[in-house]
C-alpha cells in the first residue's frame, strides 16, 4: 500500500539551472498527501503539476527516512506537519508501527494507525525512489545539487542502520 505520495511543481523544477537551484534554497515544491487507511493528509491531483503547491516534499522524504533510521534503532520519532502548527506525526515501533496524528494544542492523539514494520520499510524504499526517479524525470541536473546528494547520503546511513 502506498502511503504517501506527491506531485512536484513540475514547470518550477524544470526552471532551474543546478547553480540556481542550490544558489535558491535548494528544495522541491509540491503537493502531497499522506493516507493512513481512512484518514488522509493533505491533497494531490494529477491536473495539479503545473500549480503552485507549498508543500516541501523534500523535507518530507528527508524526514521519512530519519524516522526509519529512528526506529531501527529503537526510538520514537516527531516531525511536525510544515502546513500546521497544531499537527505533528509521532511513528514509534511496538508490535508494529504505530503512526500518531497528533494534535499539539490540545495534546490529544486524532488518529493512530498501525503497519507492519516491512510495509513501513517497503514505504521508505518506494518513497525515496520515487523522489529520485521524479527528479531525473523533470530535471536530470538537479540530481547533482547538495538536496539530493544528502538525502542520498541518508539514504545510504537508513540502508547501513537497516543491515546492522
Amino acid at each position: 500500500m502506498k502511503y504517501i505520495d506527491w506531485v512536484i511543481n513540475r514547470e518550477e523544477l524544470k526552471s532551474y539551472s543546478l547553480e540556481e537551484f542550490d544558489q535558491d534554497d535548494g528544495s522541491i515544491y509540491g503537493f502531497m498527501i499522506l493516507k493512513l487507511g481512512d484518514f488522509s493528509l493533505g491533497f494531490i491531483s494529477s491536473a495539479v503539476e503545473t500549480s503552485d503547491g507549498d508543500e516541501d516534499i523534500s523535507f518530507y522524504v528527508d524526514q521519512l527516512i530519519k524516522c526509519g533510521i529512528s526506529l531501527l534503532k529503537g526510538d520514537m520519532f516527531s516531525v511536525g506537519l510544515l502546513n500546521s502548527n497544531l499537527l505533528e506525526i509521532r511513528v514509534h515501533l511496538d508490535k508494529s508501527v504505530i503512526v500518531e496524528v497528533h494534535n499539539m494544542q490540545c495534546n490529544i492523539s486524532i488518529y493512530t494507525y498501525d503497519l507492519s514494520l516491512d510495509d513501513f520499510i517497503s514505504e521508505i524504499k518506494s518513497a525515496y525512489m520515487k523522489y529520485i526517479d521524479d527528479v531525473k524525470e523533470i530535471n536530470e541536473s538537479i540530481l547533482q545539487s547538495k538536496l539530493i546528494i544528502n538525502t542520498s547520503e541518508l539514504y545510504e546511513m537508513y540502508l547501513k542502520t537497516l543491515r546492522s
